[in-house]
Order: C-alpha cells, then structure tokens, then sequence
C-alpha cells in the first residue's frame, strides 16, 4: 500500500520546501516510511501547525499504517510515502503534473493500493483527482476527510467522511482510537468494488 499526504510534509536539508505562490505547487516528494515524522516540516498554508506539531498522524498515519501491518490488516506498506501540498487551484495542472508523478511513484514501488490523507478544502479536490486515476490504472485508491460537501462534489472511487474538526481527517491529535477507527473503516472500502459511495464514519468517542 502506498501512502498519499497532501500535507506539503518535507525533510529539511534532503527536500525543497513547496512554494504555493502565486497557483500552487504541482510536485511531490517520496519520504522513507521509517524516517520520524518530528524530522519533518509542513508546508501546507491551511494547516494548524500547532495540531499539526501535537501528533502529525492524522495527516501521514505512516505508524498508524505499520502497526495495521503488523495486525495482518494491511499486506504491507510501500517503502516511500508520497507527500504533495494540497493548496492546487490550477485542476489542469494537478491532471497533467500531480498525477502523473504519483502515479509513476506508484508503479515503482509496486503498489496494488493507495490511502490519500488529504489536508485542506482545495486537497480534497486534488485527492479526489488522483485517486480517479489511481483506480482507473489498476491501482485501488481510498481516501478520508472531513467535508462532505467537497467530497461529493470530487466523487473519488472510495471515501470516507469523519466527524472531526478541519484538517485533522483522521480524528483528534492524540487520539488513537479515533484515528484507528477511521483508518480502519477507510481500509474497509478497498474490499469492495468502486465506486462504494461515500461511508461517513461515526464519532468513536460516541456511544
């Protein structure tokens, strides 16, 4: 399985920084699944850094991911993770530069699946964009976050939809109940034929 953040995640010192002025950036960067995500920055305009700076894996679940692997729920995870920074508006671009990296990221590192975590209102779009092209090549692609209204207006091969608070998709910082819930019920979908409709998950903390 091959992981997607739109989170604009980037290693200081191996990686450029994304610069989203004035249209965005259209390129990606691979990061080795075992590097620490306290090494990394982000560089995603809409994120809460402070959130984001708490507990990093409701953005890039990547020790959220490994312990699903060790469960026997996930086969195996790819060894790079590929991170994007979502802040796209050019949709043009996304089709004719976003993707294909992603895809050819994909195809070398032989994945059959994809997660995509995206981040803000406009990485919704773009997820949903990549994932489309994800599954029309062989590879079933699944994502989450927290805004129907976007989701449905981007119509991906598989969704989820969470309850929680913007820009943490995968559920509150700290909570991992509420993340592994999420990142189960999201796993779930890659089961089952697309396109699935959209699944909203239920609070984990409700009874």
């Amino acid at each position: 399985m091959l992981l997607v953040t739109t989170s604009g995640a980037y290693y200081p010192g191996k990686h450029q920084p994304f610069d989203t002025r004035p249209l965005g950036d259209y390129s990606i960067r691979l990061i080795p699944t075992a590097t620490r995500l306290e090494k990394l920055a982000l560089s995603h305009p809409d994120l809460n850094l402070m959130y984001a700076g708490q507990d990093p894996e409701p953005l890039i679940p990547v020790r959220l991911l490994q312990n699903l692997v060790a469960e026997g729920v996930v086969g195996s995870l790819a060894p790079v993770f590929v991170s994007y920074c979502g802040f796209q508006p050019h949709a043009i671009r996304i089709v004719k530069e976003l993707v294909p990296a992603i895809l050819k990221a994909s195809r070398e590192h032989h994945a059959h699946a994809a997660l995509i975590v995206p981040a803000g209102r406009f990485s919704i779009q773009s997820a949903g964009l990549v994932a489309r092209a994800l599954e029309v090549n062989r590879i079933a692609a699944t994502l989450t976050s927290w805004d129907l209204a976007e989701v449905r207006q981007t119509a991906p091969p598989r969704a989820t939809v969470t309850p929680y608070m913007a820009l943490t998709p995968l559920g509150s910082p700290g909570r991992r109940e509420e993340q592994i819930e999420v990142l189960r019920s999201t796993l779930a979908l890659l089961e089952k034929n697309a396109p699935t409709g959209i699944v909203e998950v239920p609070d984990a903390g409700v009874v």
